[in-house]
């Protein structure tokens, strides 16, 4: 039996944030082919996760999930009963205490005394 493939859709916080991170490498490489490799991975992982939903991180928060982009892209997601809804789009080498939400738990090393 096939899997029937959920369509997706993009917050407007995490489209801009996603055009962000693309200008930014254009505008700092000088060209756009980081981009567009960049652009091509996000396709197929919104295309493999609108196949399989479960194939995402779990977070905290039992409906957002979240899947690798290139080596430094965080995606969270939602999955609703009958699409994807692409929450935000993170550069893991950014501050993770500059987060705008709490996805994931603190590390035991990250806690405060």
């Amino acid at each position: 039996m096939a899997r029937r493939r959920l369509k997706h859709e993009w917050t407007p916080n995490a489209q801009s944030q996603w055009e962000d991170i693309l200008r930014f490498y254009v505008k700092r490489n000088g060209s756009p082919t980081y981009s567009r490799r960049l652009r091509n991975q996000m396709k197929e992982m919104v295309r493999d996760i609108c196949l399989n939903p479960e194939w995402g991180q779990r977070t905290v928060v039992p409906t957002v999930r979240w899947r690798l982009v290139g080596e430094f892209f965080i995606v969270y997601y939602t999955v609703e009963s009958d699409r994807i809804i692409m929450l935000s789009v993170w550069d893991a080498r950014r501050d993770p205490d500059s987060f705008p939400y709490l996805l994931e738990e603190k590390k035991p090393w990250q806690q405060q005394n």
